[in-house]
């Protein structure tokens, strides 16, 4: 059983990360990597076994954002903010539901997680919002604070506070993301109410 020195380990860089990624700075990935190591073997003790398939997915995808973050872009010099459009966001909504389900029969048939929907419910619109904010889609906070309020229930239910406290914190910090990326895209679209098509 992992104790809480490594709840509070893996909380303190997962908020610091939260922050720096709010802050659109790139050094939050490798904190983020860390921080997804840690989490992974606590979630795992807990049976919270969809959530260590989201840790693990999250890992691999920080190297992909830290890439992007740094590189991406027509330039070469690293991606900016932007949002997605209607369709992309009903689509991404529709897939997560079907994994949801998809992935919670599987959990549960095979394994003696007692909340397994609950779990899926947080990998699927994770995994989402995860690959979404590697490519600086401004949507992916706003996931992210459902995502995470309905989380900290699940780490309650499994005795984890410390990580129920951090997903909280999760939440407000993911709504300073949102209104610090939201203020960027309005500073670099002429209409803060425009869409483009061509985006996904």
């Amino acid at each position: 059983m992992y104790s809480f020195k490594y709840q509070i380990f893996s909380t303190i860089l997962a908020l610091i990360g939260v922050f720096l990624a709010a802050r659109q700075k790139f050094t939050s990935w490798p904190i983020s990597i860390i921080s997804c190591f840690i989490a992974l073997f606590i979630y795992w003790d807990k049976a919270l076994y969809a959530k260590c398939v989201f840790m693990i997915f999250a890992i691999l995808n920080s190297f992909y954002g830290w890439y992007l973050w740094i590189y991406g872009g027509p330039n070469n010099d690293g991606i900016n903010v932007t949002r997605s459009n209607y369709k992309f966001l009903i689509l991404m909504f529709i897939i997560g539901l079907i994994s949801t389900f998809v992935f919670g029969e599987i959990i549960k048939k095979y394994t003696n997680s007692e909340i397994a929907f609950w779990d899926s419910f947080y990998a699927s619109f994770g995994i989402i919002a995860h690959w979404m904010l590697a490519n600086k889609k401004l949507e992916s906070w706003i996931i992210w604070i459902v995502i995470d309020v309905v989380f900290a229930n699940i780490c309650l239910h499994k005795g984890l506070h410390i990580l129920a406290i951090k997903c909280l914190l999760y939440s407000l910090f993911s709504v300073y993301g949102y209104l610090n990326w939201r203020r960027f895209c309005i500073k670099n679209t002429k209409d803060k109410d425009e869409f483009d098509d061509n985006n996904f």
